[in-house]
């Protein structure tokens, strides 16, 4: 499973066992809280240990371009908010909208992950460059 949709408290067990698939897989844990029409779109990578998160850390720049690509395309009031490159969430996104946004996030993230890693971009989370 890429995302889940939270409806209300009663998803909290089902949520919970999501961030923990995401966590053992190594992936982006990604979740929308709903309400009525719009909803809360969260992206997290609090989980990922090292090779995963220095892999995220190493793409920041190319994380941010998708990041920011993506907020252009939707209708205000949705808005990015982000904290580049472990954790963001996309407020007031259309509930209409989230299969997209939340596939494309999950796809375009795991491809990074899967990347082999580059020479060239030695910098580890938690340094400085």
């Amino acid at each position: 499973m890429k995302y889940m949709i939270v409806r209300g408290i009663g998803d909290l067990e089902a949520q919970a066992a999501h961030q923990k698939r995401c966590e053992e897989k190594q992936v982006p844990f990604i979740y929308a809280r709903a309400e009525r029409t719009r909803c809360t779109l969260y992206c997290e990578c609090i989980d990922l240990v090292s090779p995963a998160i220095d892999k995220l850390v190493n793409h920041a720049e190319e994380i941010q371009v998708f990041f920011q690509q993506l907020d252009s395309r939707y209708p205000r009031p949705a808005k990015i908010d982000p904290g580049y490159p472990a954790f963001y969430f996309f407020n007031k996104l259309l509930v209409s909208d989230v299969d997209e946004v939340a596939t494309e996030t999950y796809d375009f993230l795991t491809e990074i992950l899967t990347r082999t890693p580059d020479p060239q971009r030695p910098l580890q989370f938690g340094q400085s460059g």
